[in-house]
């Protein structure tokens, strides 16, 4: 007799694994984009969250196939975890982004005469509050060599060798994934092996300016700081001459201050120094510039510091990039500009951090028409130049570049021929308005003196004590002039700024003032007005009930 034999089948599902690949547990990154990537054997979607502090503060999808990968961002400097998550898996590792900004100053060489041979090279590396330790430090001369450069107690040392000629030297320091950058040209004068005389540099004496104070990045409003620096020769040995012209340009927040330094007489550690109050709160840029006859003039710009605690607002309009943020200040978007006349090219640059300081080495250009124009810098993270520009529409693009970063910015203008003219109409100029209530009158020509249809006009009314109102006026097509009414609610004088602007012509502007003295019985009495009459009758008819009680 044949039995049936149950058949049993198992099968094993092994489980999915999820693993981060990149970054590395434990890994120092740039702040910015940070690009993740895993392995997964398993199905659906994957994805990735940023978490500081137990709070997700980023998250990004890594795809439903291979490679699983995809972009989280970190903007602020502190410990991170990046998690990933597919179904039931999930693997994370921790990291660290660092958003401070490095410095370089190079100490040796510098653009000055030297003997062929060896050369001495000195380095610091620095943020905007403290030296930089454990920094990986190296030159590199144009033809290809390599010097590495050790840590000392207070700078980073070691030395090339160099025949004849016109030397650059470009310095890169790395610390923690971020780089900062320098370069000094040199001379070494002398014959050539190609039998080229290389020309010496002018007969004058070196000099050096190096910083004392202020020594770091942030200072309380009000206080008294001591710009300091001291003043060395080609050897090294500071200098305590009486005579040297030491100026420190400082730019505040909103204005520029000089200062002369004065001789310290210190036998030990003569140094030049003045004093300063931090009056304003935001940022402030120094530079000081050393000289006297018969000795090189030197500057030496300090980084930038701030005064106060509330960090400066990043400025409207402001896009960011790679750590920088740039707002096109001129020219400004859409405006029409009169032609055979410069026209101003100006951004400002800050860091993209909570303090938004002023990037004040990068290299910017303005790329119009087919043309390359080099932007200089100002202050407070300002660059600008003039240029002239053909008639026509232009894009106008801007490109700054810090330390290997990169940000563009734009404008599109139109340089015309055409211009507006506007004649008031009423008020009058200097007239005195005696109505409640009057017509804000203009008459906006072209350059050929015909009424200009479709205008823009709109008139910026600044009264004695209620501020500035903005009023648009419209044009009356029988008498063509831009006109609205305007309800006057001060006594006293009065300014008004009218503006026509039209697509293809130059926007006009005029301005002038006027006295509105309107009689007493014309001004209106409002609600709030009645209410008190009534609260101030209903007290008197109290106080004479009272009063009469007593009687």
């Amino acid at each position: 007799m044949n039995k049936l034999v149950p058949l049993i089948l198992l099968i094993s599902f092994a489980a999915a694994t999820l693993t981060i690949t990149a970054p590395t547990d434990g890994a120092i990154l740039p702040h910015g984009d940070i690009a993740v990537e895993t392995s997964y054997d398993g199905d659906g979607e994957v994805t990735a969250k940023l978490v500081q502090n137990s709070l997700t503060v980023g998250e990004a999808s890594l795809g439903t196939s291979r490679p699983y990968a995809g972009t989280l961002v970190a903007t602020d400097a502190g410990e991170y975890s990046i998690r990933v998550e597919a179904g039931a898996e999930s693997d994370e590792v921790r990291i660290s982004v660092n958003t401070s900004e490095m410095f370089i100053t190079i100490l040796r060489p510098l653009p000055y005469q030297y003997d062929a041979g060896n050369i001495d090279v000195s380095v610091d590396v620095f943020t905007s509050t403290s030296f930089v330790h454990s920094a990986t430090v190296e030159g590199v001369l144009e033809d290809g060599s390599i010097v590495t450069l050790a840590e000392g107690p207070n700078h980073y040392t070691g030395s090339i060798t160099v025949g004849p000629g016109v030397h650059t030297l470009d310095i890169t320091a790395v610390k923690d994934s971020v780089t900062a950058t320098g370069s000094v040209e040199f001379t070494v004068p002398g014959i050539t092996e190609e039998g080229g005389v290389i020309t010496a540099v002018p007969e004058a004496r070196y000099l050096e300016v190096r910083r004392v104070s202020p020594d770091r990045g942030q200072y309380a409003l009000g206080e008294d700081i001591t710009i300091s620096v001291y003043l060395i020769d080609l050897a090294g040995t500071k200098l305590s001459d009486a005579d040297f012209n030491i100026i420190a340009k400082v730019k505040t927040p909103s204005t520029e201050k000089q200062l002369k330094l004065m001789l310290v007489e210190d036998i030990l550690n003569p140094r030049y120094e003045s004093h300063l109050v931090l009056s304003e709160s935001g940022w402030y840029e120094t530079i000081v510039t050393a000289s006297k006859e018969g000795y090189a003039e030197t500057t030496l710009a300090f980084p930038p510091m701030k005064s106060g605690t509330e960090p400066p607002s990043l400025p409207q309009e402001s896009a960011c990039s790679e750590g920088l943020c740039m707002q096109v200040i001129s020219p400004e978007e859409g405006v029409t500009y009169p032609s055979g006349k410069s026209v101003e090219l100006r951004i400002q640059l800050l860091e993209e951090t909570g303090n938004h300081a002023p990037v004040t080495d990068a290299s910017v250009t303005a790329d119009v028409a087919g043309a390359s124009i080099p932007l200089n810098y100002e202050w407070n993270g300002f660059y600008t130049n003039t240029t002239g520009i053909g008639e026509g529409e232009h894009l106008v693009m801007f490109t700054a570049s810090s330390q290997g970063r990169i940000i563009t910015g734009n404008a599109t203008i139109l340089i015309s021929p055409h211009t507006l003219r506007i004649n008031p109409v009423s008020p009058a100029v200097g007239g005195n308005v005696t109505t409640k209530s009057a017509m804000i009158k203009a008459e906006v020509l072209d350059e050929e003196g015909d009424i200009a249809v479709d205008a823009n006009v709109r008139a910026l009314i600044t009264t004695p004590n209620t501020g500035v109102h903005i009023v648009h006026l419209t044009r009356n097509v029988s008498s063509g002039y831009y006109q609205t009414e305007y309800t006057f609610t001060d006594k006293g004088n009065y300014q008004l700024k009218t503006l026509a602007s039209k697509r293809g012509y130059v926007t006009a502007e005029t301005e002038y003032g006027f006295y509105v003295d309107i009689p007493q019985n014309e001004f209106q009495v409002t609600e709030q007005d009645i209410t008190l009459i009534a609260i101030v009758i209903g007290a008197i008819i109290i106080v004479a009930t009272i009063w009469k009680a007593f009687l």
